[in-house]
Protein backbone atom coordinates (compact mmCIF):
# COMPACT_ATOMS: atom_id res chain seq x y z
CA UNK A 1 0.00 0.00 0.00
CA UNK A 2 1.28 3.48 -0.86
CA UNK A 3 2.11 5.93 1.93
CA UNK A 4 -0.54 8.39 0.69
CA UNK A 5 -3.24 5.71 0.71
CA UNK A 6 -2.22 4.59 4.20
CA UNK A 7 -2.38 8.19 5.51
CA UNK A 8 -5.80 8.69 3.93
CA UNK A 9 -7.19 5.52 5.51
CA UNK A 10 -5.74 6.13 8.98
CA UNK A 11 -6.23 9.88 9.31
CA UNK A 12 -8.02 11.73 6.48
CA UNK A 13 -11.13 9.53 6.07
CA UNK A 14 -11.80 9.27 9.84
CA UNK A 15 -11.31 13.03 10.20
CA UNK A 16 -13.72 13.81 7.33
CA UNK A 17 -16.30 11.45 8.81
CA UNK A 18 -16.09 13.09 12.25
CA UNK A 19 -16.54 16.47 10.59
CA UNK A 20 -19.79 15.24 9.02
CA UNK A 21 -18.46 15.52 5.46
CA UNK A 22 -19.98 12.21 4.31
CA UNK A 23 -23.32 12.88 5.97
CA UNK A 24 -23.59 16.35 4.40
CA UNK A 25 -22.71 15.03 0.95
CA UNK A 26 -25.40 12.37 1.25
CA UNK A 27 -28.04 14.88 2.41
CA UNK A 28 -27.22 17.10 -0.56
CA UNK A 29 -28.03 14.25 -2.96
CA UNK A 30 -31.38 13.24 -1.53
CA UNK A 31 -32.96 12.91 -4.99
CA UNK A 32 -30.77 9.91 -5.88
CA UNK A 33 -30.64 6.17 -5.35
CA UNK A 34 -27.51 4.16 -4.60
CA UNK A 35 -27.45 0.40 -5.15
CA UNK A 36 -24.64 -1.34 -3.25
CA UNK A 37 -23.32 -4.84 -3.97
CA UNK A 38 -21.76 -7.33 -1.56
CA UNK A 39 -20.68 -10.95 -1.89
CA UNK A 40 -20.13 -12.62 1.48
CA UNK A 41 -20.05 -11.80 5.22
CA UNK A 42 -17.82 -13.65 7.71
CA UNK A 43 -16.76 -12.99 11.32
CA UNK A 44 -13.04 -12.81 10.48
CA UNK A 45 -12.42 -13.04 6.73
CA UNK A 46 -8.91 -13.81 5.58
CA UNK A 47 -8.16 -11.13 3.01
CA UNK A 48 -5.15 -13.12 1.83
CA UNK A 49 -7.69 -15.52 0.27
CA UNK A 50 -9.89 -12.92 -1.44
CA UNK A 51 -11.70 -9.61 -0.98
CA UNK A 52 -15.20 -10.94 -1.63
CA UNK A 53 -16.20 -11.38 2.02
CA UNK A 54 -16.61 -8.45 4.39
CA UNK A 55 -16.22 -8.78 8.17
CA UNK A 56 -19.38 -9.05 10.25
CA UNK A 57 -18.23 -6.08 12.36
CA UNK A 58 -17.77 -3.90 9.28
CA UNK A 59 -21.05 -5.04 7.76
CA UNK A 60 -22.93 -4.05 10.93
CA UNK A 61 -21.16 -0.67 10.86
CA UNK A 62 -22.35 -0.21 7.27
CA UNK A 63 -25.93 -1.00 8.30
CA UNK A 64 -25.75 1.60 11.08
CA UNK A 65 -24.42 4.11 8.55
CA UNK A 66 -27.22 3.28 6.11
CA UNK A 67 -29.86 3.54 8.83
CA UNK A 68 -28.62 6.98 9.81
CA UNK A 69 -28.22 8.43 6.32
CA UNK A 70 -30.46 6.54 3.86
CA UNK A 71 -33.88 5.03 3.48
CA UNK A 72 -33.17 1.38 2.65
CA UNK A 73 -35.72 -0.09 0.25
CA UNK A 74 -36.14 -2.73 -2.45
CA UNK A 75 -36.05 -1.69 -6.12
CA UNK A 76 -39.76 -2.44 -6.40
CA UNK A 77 -40.55 -0.23 -3.40
CA UNK A 78 -38.69 2.62 -5.09
CA UNK A 79 -40.60 2.05 -8.33
CA UNK A 80 -43.86 2.12 -6.35
CA UNK A 81 -42.69 5.24 -4.46
CA UNK A 82 -43.17 3.64 -1.05
CA UNK A 83 -41.16 6.37 0.64
CA UNK A 84 -41.30 7.23 4.33
CA UNK A 85 -38.61 9.91 4.44
CA UNK A 86 -36.81 12.51 2.32
CA UNK A 87 -33.47 10.74 2.67
CA UNK A 88 -31.72 9.36 -0.40
CA UNK A 89 -32.66 5.77 -1.16
CA UNK A 90 -30.35 2.77 -0.92
CA UNK A 91 -30.73 -0.80 -2.19
CA UNK A 92 -28.61 -3.63 -0.73
CA UNK A 93 -27.70 -6.53 -3.02
CA UNK A 94 -25.66 -9.73 -2.75
CA UNK A 95 -24.12 -11.62 -5.66
CA UNK A 96 -23.75 -15.42 -5.84
CA UNK A 97 -25.83 -16.50 -2.78
CA UNK A 98 -22.99 -17.65 -0.55
CA UNK A 99 -24.36 -19.60 2.38
CA UNK A 100 -22.47 -17.41 4.84
CA UNK A 101 -24.73 -14.39 4.21
CA UNK A 102 -27.71 -16.33 5.53
CA UNK A 103 -25.82 -17.20 8.70
CA UNK A 104 -24.34 -13.78 9.41
CA UNK A 105 -25.90 -11.01 7.28
CA UNK A 106 -29.59 -11.88 6.96
CA UNK A 107 -30.39 -12.03 10.69
CA UNK A 108 -28.99 -8.50 10.98
CA UNK A 109 -30.92 -7.27 7.95
CA UNK A 110 -34.12 -8.72 9.41
CA UNK A 111 -33.37 -6.97 12.71
CA UNK A 112 -32.90 -3.63 10.93
CA UNK A 113 -35.97 -4.21 8.78
CA UNK A 114 -33.91 -3.84 5.59
CA UNK A 115 -34.82 -5.51 2.31
CA UNK A 116 -31.99 -6.98 0.23
CA UNK A 117 -31.73 -8.67 -3.15
CA UNK A 118 -29.84 -11.97 -3.47
CA UNK A 119 -28.74 -13.09 -6.94
CA UNK A 120 -28.44 -16.87 -7.26
CA UNK A 121 -26.21 -18.86 -9.61
CA UNK A 122 -28.79 -21.56 -10.23
CA UNK A 123 -26.35 -24.40 -10.96
CA UNK A 124 -25.45 -24.31 -7.27
CA UNK A 125 -28.98 -25.39 -6.40
CA UNK A 126 -28.63 -28.86 -7.90
CA UNK A 127 -24.95 -29.59 -8.62
CA UNK A 128 -23.06 -31.06 -5.61
CA UNK A 129 -19.89 -29.15 -4.61
CA UNK A 130 -20.66 -26.44 -7.14
CA UNK A 131 -18.08 -23.66 -6.92
CA UNK A 132 -17.74 -20.35 -8.69
CA UNK A 133 -14.67 -20.08 -10.83
CA UNK A 134 -12.94 -17.41 -8.65
CA UNK A 135 -13.20 -19.79 -5.70
CA UNK A 136 -11.44 -22.56 -7.58
CA UNK A 137 -8.54 -20.20 -8.17
CA UNK A 138 -8.56 -18.99 -4.54
CA UNK A 139 -8.45 -22.54 -3.18
CA UNK A 140 -5.42 -23.33 -5.32
CA UNK A 141 -3.68 -20.07 -4.38
CA UNK A 142 -4.41 -20.54 -0.66
CA UNK A 143 -2.75 -23.95 -0.75
CA UNK A 144 0.07 -22.61 -2.94
CA UNK A 145 -0.54 -25.18 -5.66
CA UNK A 146 2.43 -24.51 -7.96
CA UNK A 147 0.94 -25.71 -11.23
CA UNK A 148 -2.47 -26.64 -12.64
CA UNK A 149 -3.84 -27.97 -15.90
CA UNK A 150 -6.76 -25.94 -17.29
CA UNK A 151 -7.98 -26.57 -20.79
CA UNK A 152 -5.07 -26.94 -23.17
CA UNK A 153 -2.72 -24.89 -20.97
CA UNK A 154 -0.51 -25.57 -18.00
CA UNK A 155 -0.67 -22.60 -15.63
CA UNK A 156 2.12 -21.82 -13.17
CA UNK A 157 1.69 -19.78 -9.97
CA UNK A 158 3.78 -16.61 -10.03
CA UNK A 159 3.26 -13.39 -8.05
CA UNK A 160 -0.11 -14.71 -6.76
CA UNK A 161 -1.50 -15.31 -10.26
CA UNK A 162 -1.52 -18.29 -12.60
CA UNK A 163 0.21 -17.78 -15.95
CA UNK A 164 0.73 -19.82 -19.12
CA UNK A 165 2.66 -19.40 -22.36
CA UNK A 166 5.60 -17.49 -20.84
CA UNK A 167 3.26 -15.21 -18.87
CA UNK A 168 1.26 -14.18 -21.93
CA UNK A 169 -2.01 -15.75 -20.67
CA UNK A 170 -3.36 -15.00 -17.19
CA UNK A 171 -5.94 -17.50 -15.98
CA UNK A 172 -8.65 -15.07 -14.76
CA UNK A 173 -8.77 -13.18 -18.08
CA UNK A 174 -8.72 -16.49 -19.92
CA UNK A 175 -11.66 -17.89 -17.93
CA UNK A 176 -13.74 -14.75 -18.50
CA UNK A 177 -13.33 -15.15 -22.25
CA UNK A 178 -14.74 -18.70 -22.27
CA UNK A 179 -18.24 -20.04 -22.71
CA UNK A 180 -19.62 -23.55 -22.27
CA UNK A 181 -16.27 -25.22 -22.96
CA UNK A 182 -14.97 -24.05 -19.60
CA UNK A 183 -17.40 -26.35 -17.75
CA UNK A 184 -15.41 -29.41 -18.82
CA UNK A 185 -12.19 -27.68 -17.81
CA UNK A 186 -13.60 -26.97 -14.35
CA UNK A 187 -14.71 -30.58 -13.88
CA UNK A 188 -11.11 -31.59 -14.50
CA UNK A 189 -9.88 -28.86 -12.16
CA UNK A 190 -12.33 -29.99 -9.47
CA UNK A 191 -10.86 -33.47 -9.66
CA UNK A 192 -7.36 -32.03 -9.33
CA UNK A 193 -8.47 -30.23 -6.16
CA UNK A 194 -10.12 -33.37 -4.73
CA UNK A 195 -6.95 -35.36 -5.40
CA UNK A 196 -4.86 -32.70 -3.66
CA UNK A 197 -7.10 -31.61 -0.78
CA UNK A 198 -10.12 -33.90 -0.52
CA UNK A 199 -13.82 -33.04 -0.87
CA UNK A 200 -14.05 -31.36 2.55
CA UNK A 201 -12.57 -28.15 1.12
CA UNK A 202 -15.81 -27.50 -0.78
CA UNK A 203 -17.74 -26.99 2.48
CA UNK A 204 -15.58 -24.10 3.65
CA UNK A 205 -17.61 -20.96 4.50
CA UNK A 206 -15.55 -19.02 1.98
CA UNK A 207 -16.79 -21.03 -0.97
CA UNK A 208 -20.10 -22.73 -0.14
CA UNK A 209 -23.14 -21.64 -2.15
CA UNK A 210 -26.73 -22.49 -1.19
CA UNK A 211 -28.53 -25.55 -2.55
CA UNK A 212 -32.21 -25.87 -3.44
CA UNK A 213 -33.30 -27.07 0.01
CA UNK A 214 -31.55 -24.10 1.60
CA UNK A 215 -33.09 -21.74 -0.96
CA UNK A 216 -36.59 -22.82 0.10
CA UNK A 217 -35.68 -22.78 3.77
CA UNK A 218 -34.25 -19.25 3.61
CA UNK A 219 -37.23 -18.04 1.59
CA UNK A 220 -39.36 -18.86 4.63
CA UNK A 221 -36.88 -17.66 7.27
CA UNK A 222 -36.03 -14.33 5.64
CA UNK A 223 -39.13 -12.76 4.07
CA UNK A 224 -37.30 -9.47 3.38
CA UNK A 225 -35.07 -11.15 0.78
CA UNK A 226 -35.84 -10.40 -2.87
CA UNK A 227 -34.61 -13.32 -4.97
CA UNK A 228 -33.00 -12.75 -8.36
CA UNK A 229 -30.90 -14.48 -10.99
CA UNK A 230 -27.13 -14.40 -11.39
CA UNK A 231 -27.50 -16.67 -14.44
CA UNK A 232 -27.11 -20.44 -14.51
CA UNK A 233 -23.34 -20.83 -14.95
CA UNK A 234 -21.89 -17.40 -14.06
CA UNK A 235 -20.59 -16.83 -17.58
CA UNK A 236 -19.57 -13.32 -18.63
CA UNK A 237 -22.61 -12.73 -20.83
CA UNK A 238 -20.87 -10.10 -22.94
CA UNK A 239 -18.32 -12.68 -24.11
CA UNK A 240 -20.45 -15.69 -25.06
CA UNK A 241 -22.56 -16.80 -28.04
CA UNK A 242 -26.06 -15.40 -28.50
CA UNK A 243 -27.86 -18.71 -28.06
CA UNK A 244 -26.00 -19.34 -24.81
CA UNK A 245 -26.93 -15.86 -23.57
CA UNK A 246 -30.63 -16.59 -24.13
CA UNK A 247 -30.32 -19.95 -22.38
CA UNK A 248 -28.58 -18.40 -19.36
CA UNK A 249 -31.22 -15.68 -19.01
CA UNK A 250 -34.27 -17.87 -19.51
CA UNK A 251 -33.22 -21.07 -17.75
CA UNK A 252 -32.07 -19.39 -14.54
CA UNK A 253 -35.37 -17.49 -14.32
CA UNK A 254 -37.36 -20.66 -14.97
CA UNK A 255 -35.44 -22.64 -12.31
CA UNK A 256 -35.82 -19.97 -9.64
CA UNK A 257 -39.50 -19.38 -10.29
CA UNK A 258 -40.16 -23.11 -10.20
CA UNK A 259 -38.28 -23.58 -6.92
CA UNK A 260 -39.56 -20.44 -5.20
CA UNK A 261 -43.11 -20.51 -6.59
CA UNK A 262 -42.93 -16.76 -7.12
CA UNK A 263 -42.07 -14.27 -9.86
CA UNK A 264 -38.39 -13.38 -10.31
CA UNK A 265 -37.97 -9.82 -11.55
CA UNK A 266 -34.26 -9.10 -11.05
CA UNK A 267 -31.02 -10.26 -12.60
CA UNK A 268 -27.43 -9.23 -11.88
CA UNK A 269 -24.94 -9.79 -14.68
CA UNK A 270 -21.77 -11.66 -13.61
CA UNK A 271 -18.87 -9.20 -13.58
CA UNK A 272 -21.34 -6.59 -14.86
CA UNK A 273 -20.73 -7.98 -18.36
CA UNK A 274 -23.47 -7.24 -20.89
CA UNK A 275 -24.09 -6.09 -24.47
CA UNK A 276 -27.09 -4.55 -26.20
CA UNK A 277 -28.14 -8.08 -27.14
CA UNK A 278 -27.94 -9.19 -23.49
CA UNK A 279 -29.94 -6.16 -22.39
CA UNK A 280 -32.70 -6.64 -24.96
CA UNK A 281 -33.12 -10.33 -24.11
CA UNK A 282 -32.77 -9.54 -20.42
CA UNK A 283 -36.00 -7.55 -20.52
CA UNK A 284 -37.79 -10.68 -19.30
CA UNK A 285 -36.53 -9.26 -15.99
CA UNK A 286 -37.95 -5.79 -15.24
CA UNK A 287 -34.78 -4.86 -13.33
CA UNK A 288 -31.28 -5.59 -14.67
CA UNK A 289 -28.21 -4.94 -12.51
CA UNK A 290 -24.68 -4.27 -13.72
CA UNK A 291 -21.47 -3.22 -11.99
CA UNK A 292 -19.13 -0.60 -13.37
CA UNK A 293 -15.49 -1.61 -13.24
CA UNK A 294 -12.52 0.51 -14.25
CA UNK A 295 -12.59 -0.69 -17.85
CA UNK A 296 -16.35 -0.87 -18.34
CA UNK A 297 -19.23 1.49 -18.93
CA UNK A 298 -22.97 1.28 -18.39
CA UNK A 299 -25.54 2.92 -20.61
CA UNK A 300 -27.60 4.62 -17.91
CA UNK A 301 -30.22 5.67 -20.47
CA UNK A 302 -31.47 2.09 -20.83
CA UNK A 303 -34.75 1.54 -19.01
CA UNK A 304 -34.52 -0.96 -16.18
CA UNK A 305 -30.70 -1.19 -16.30
CA UNK A 306 -29.04 0.00 -13.09
CA UNK A 307 -25.47 0.51 -11.98
CA UNK A 308 -24.30 -0.78 -8.60
CA UNK A 309 -21.47 0.25 -6.30
CA UNK A 310 -19.33 -2.76 -5.38
CA UNK A 311 -18.36 -2.44 -1.72
CA UNK A 312 -14.65 -2.91 -1.11
CA UNK A 313 -13.56 -5.28 1.61
CA UNK A 314 -9.92 -4.27 1.34
CA UNK A 315 -10.18 -0.87 2.99
CA UNK A 316 -11.26 0.70 6.30
CA UNK A 317 -14.79 1.38 7.52
CA UNK A 318 -14.35 5.16 7.28
CA UNK A 319 -12.89 4.87 3.79
CA UNK A 320 -15.97 2.95 2.70
CA UNK A 321 -18.23 5.63 4.19
CA UNK A 322 -16.36 8.19 2.08
CA UNK A 323 -16.58 6.08 -1.10
CA UNK A 324 -20.29 5.38 -0.53
CA UNK A 325 -21.01 9.10 -0.21
CA UNK A 326 -18.92 9.85 -3.30
CA UNK A 327 -20.67 7.09 -5.26
CA UNK A 328 -24.07 8.56 -4.40
CA UNK A 329 -22.95 11.97 -5.66
CA UNK A 330 -21.18 10.80 -8.84
CA UNK A 331 -22.99 7.59 -9.79
CA UNK A 332 -26.26 7.77 -7.88
CA UNK A 333 -29.33 6.98 -9.97
CA UNK A 334 -31.94 9.72 -10.39
CA UNK A 335 -35.24 8.80 -8.78
CA UNK A 336 -37.13 9.50 -11.99
CA UNK A 337 -35.32 6.61 -13.70
CA UNK A 338 -37.44 4.27 -11.57
CA UNK A 339 -40.69 5.54 -13.11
Amino acid sequence: MSISKSIARKFIFPFLHKLGYNQNLIRNNADKVLIVAYHGVLPNPDLSINYRHISLKEFKAHLDFYKQNFEVLSVEQIVNKEFKSNKPKLVITFDDAYKNIFKYAMPLLQEYGFYSSVYVVTNSLSVPHYLLWPDYIDILKKHKTPQIQFGTYTFTLKNNSYWAQNEEIEIVSYIKSLGVERDVYFENLKQQIIDLLGEKVFDDEYYRLINVDELRKYQQEFPLVIWGSHTTNHYNLGNIASDLVIEQLQLSKQILENDLKTKVNEIAYPDGSYTDFVYENGKIYPFQMAVKYNDSSIDTSKKGLFNRKMISTSTTIEANYFHIAQALKKEGIALDKFN
